[in-house]
Parts: C-alpha cells; sequence; structure tokens
C-alpha cells in the first residue's frame, strides 16, 4: 500500500525492471553458491540476502525520490 501511495507509474515501471533484474541475478547467485561452490541450503540463505539487500537499497532509492523526501535522505 505504501508504494501505491508514494509511487509515480514509471517509478513503478523502474522497480519492475529492478524486480526481474534482482530476480535473475537470485537465480544466478544461487546456481553459484548451491552448485558450484557447493554450499546447499546456506549458499540459498546467502544468496537471497544479498538479494533482498540490493533490492532494499534500490527500492529506497526511488521510493524517497517519489516521496519527495530525496534530499533528507542521506
Amino acid at each position: 500500500a505504501f508504494v501505491a501511495a508514494v509511487a509515480t507509474e514509471e517509478t513503478l515501471d523502474t522497480l519492475n525492471y529492478w524486480l526481474i533484474a534482482f530476480s535473475a541475478g537470485f537465480i544466478g547467485a544461487g546456481v553459484l553458491f548451491m552448485r558450484i561452490l557447493s554450499a546447499g541450503a546456506v549458499g540459498l540463505v546467502a544468496a537471497n540476502k544479498y538479494r533482498r539487500i540490493a533490492s532494499d537499497v534500490i527500492d529506497f532509492k526511488y521510493l524517497s525520490q517519489a516521496a519527495s523526501v530525496g534530499s533528507l535522505c542521506v
């Protein structure tokens, strides 16, 4: 509900493209950690953690701009 309240149509489109990119990155990281590095379930958790951090940074950037408080955020 927060995103719908503060985001413009353009911001939502941009966030959707980032969501696709992060999903692809998560798949790649999952394969890397689980298959190549043989980290198993721990690797999957690590891949998800990296995706969440990166996704939250992008979401914060675009939503703070959409809410017109970007100048208040450091």
